[in-house]
């Protein structure tokens, strides 16, 4: 890419990544360290042409989500799908991402759509988190 002087590093974080929260603490941290990491590469491979963005993602739809849910619950004691429910009822759009959700941004960062775009970190996440 440095040699092209041009390209797109896209990394996946987390709204995890910019909340403190009790329960999966080394996952919000991981997701934070990836956010640092984003906005520093951005820096370095600026000069050269590299764009260097993050998607942060909410919610998702997926088998993780079911995971998080059963753990959840569990710790709880509540019915499955319980914990699900009450985070899909916080977010202001009313449901979890789809994978696509994420795919089409990932599509948008790589395009030339966004060539003046680099250092920043793109919540996906329906409204649930505003910065």
């Amino acid at each position: 890419m440095r040699e092209r002087g041009k390209g797109s590093i896209i990394n996946v974080s987390s709204i995890a990544g910019k909340e403190g929260r009790t329960s999966f603490i080394p996952y919000g941290a991981s997701k934070a360290v990836v956010i640092n990491l984003t906005w520093s590469a951005a820096l370095v491979l600026a000069p050269y042409g590299v764009r260097v963005n993050a998607i942060c993602p909410g919610p998702v739809e997926t088998g993780m989500w079911d995971k998080v849910d059963r753990i959840m619950t569990r710790k709880k004691g509540s019915p499955e799908k319980t914990a699900k429910k009450e985070r899909i009822k916080q977010i202001p759009l009313g449901r979890m991402a789809s994978p696509s959700d994420i795919a089409e941004t990932a599509l948008f960062l790589a395009s030339d759509s966004s060539s003046f775009i680099t250092g920043q970190t793109i919540n996906v996440c329906g409204g649930l988190h505003p910065s």
